[in-house]
């Protein structure tokens, strides 16, 4: 079993040159510290292409090629700027460099084909394990819209509403369109029964997301239907579930206009108040004239 306190003092002394190749130092003295170091590593890790050797070539090789570079700006630099054919020491540089970077890039190369081949098996089991919670959590909302439904028909619209509501949650996040529809039918009846202010538009949101739900659950596409007041008595279908769908949106809308002209005529007497009031005041006074006249007694001469 390989020791990880040399391998931290092998990783120590790698970072050491590392460090030392952007100072000013005999690149030739950091070539020497690098041939040992690639030594002790290899006879550390038994393979020359240990996973881990790469960073030993990679460092390796680009210090030769800094060398070479180095090598090339002294003869570009040079007063006699005459072409210097390269010596044997260089040839053997250029060799070393490439044959380092090139095990560096096989090393890398594996590794990644590796990684990738683990990558792929970890979307699998991330799949699965996401399937898994698609059906958990399918699961869940349906005991929730069942607690719902029985709330609500004790009448306790409100956490039934909560259940109902903490079920499309979920369900938001698959795309089973047959619950989804159920739950925005059931959300939309138990606020209308619910009976408070505003509950048909809010209602009528939910009945509108059911039919769009349901119609892609049956015709495996987006429902792309005008669903507005004035166009529902114009929508054509041929499924008996659509129908009863637009048939309650169309009872709810004629209730909202109900409750509409309701309000115009409470707006409409609380205009008028002021004046029937004034009307009244006016009246009851007549009135009390009437009864003191009514009551003075009218004294005759007998």
């Amino acid at each position: 079993m390989k020791s990880k306190k040399k391998e931290k003092l092998l990783i120590k002394e790698l970072d050491a040159i590392r460090s030392l190749k952007n100072e000013s130092i005999d690149l030739r003295e950091l070539e020497d510290k690098m041939v040992k170091l690639i030594e002790k590593a290899a006879q550390f890790y038994q393979d020359q292409l240990d996973n881990n050797m790469a960073q030993y070539y990679f460092e390796y090789g680009s210090i030769l090629v800094q060398i070479l570079e180095q090598s090339q700006d002294s003869v570009e630099n040079s007063l006699n700027c005459v072409e210097i054919s390269r010596n044997d020491r260089e040839l053997k540089n250029t060799q070393l460099a490439f044959e380092n970077l090139e095990a560096a890039k096989t090393i890398i190369r594996n590794r990644l084909d590796k990684q990738n081949i683990e990558m792929y098996k970890l979307q699998d089991q991330l799949q699965q394990i996401r399937q898994k919670i698609n059906e958990t959590g399918l699961e869940m909302s349906l005991i929730l819209i069942r607690i719902g439904d029985l709330q609500t028909w004790r009448e306790d619209y409100k956490d039934g509403l909560l259940n109902f509501n903490a079920a499309l949650d979920i369900l938001k996040k698959s795309y089973n369109y047959k619950e989804l529809s159920a739950v925005h039918f059931k959300i939309g009846n138990a606020i209308l029964l619910q009976n408070e202010n505003g509950c048909e538009k809010l209602s009528l949101n939910h009945l509108e997301q059911s039919f769009r739900y349901c119609y892609q659950q049956l015709y495996s596409r987006e429902c792309d239907l005008d669903l507005s007041e004035k166009n529902l008595s114009r929508v054509v279908l041929d499924n008996d579930l659509l129908k009863m769908l637009v048939e309650k949106m169309e009872d709810t809308y004629i209730q909202l206009n109900e409750v509409k002209a309701c309000q115009k005529e409470i707006e409409k007497w609380k205009r008028l108040e002021p004046i029937l009031q004034q009307e009244i005041q006016y009246l009851g006074k007549i009135n009390r004239q009437s009864n003191a006249i009514n009551g003075i007694q009218i004294k005759r001469k007998i």
